[in-house]
């Protein structure tokens, strides 16, 4: 009977000597971590953790601000051009 592939998981092929660190180009053996896509080693993602700037959600909050001033200022524009033009 044939192995039916699943599709819940991932599964990577160790290749011994090619999995590399892109951080300190050092060898990978065992546990990794990808960080922006490139395998990294244990000491280097925890390194690259450390230095991160924590997540606050300023950004969302910055966003909506923003998303619901744009809504008010686009309402009042189109009511104006309504009202002026009678349409």
């Amino acid at each position: 009977m044939r192995e039916v592939p699943q599709f819940g998981t991932a599964e990577y092929q160790e290749q011994k000597g090619i999995n590399r660190c892109k951080s300190c180009d050092e060898p990978i053996a065992g546990q990794y971590y990808r960080v922006s896509g490139a395998m990294t080693c244990t000491a280097c993602a925890q390194n690259t953790a450390r230095h991160s700037r924590p997540d606050n959600n300023q950004a969302f909050a910055r966003g909506v601000l923003f998303g619901v001033g744009g809504a008010l200022l686009g309402l009042i524009l189109y009511a104006t051009v309504g009202i002026i033009t009678g349409l």
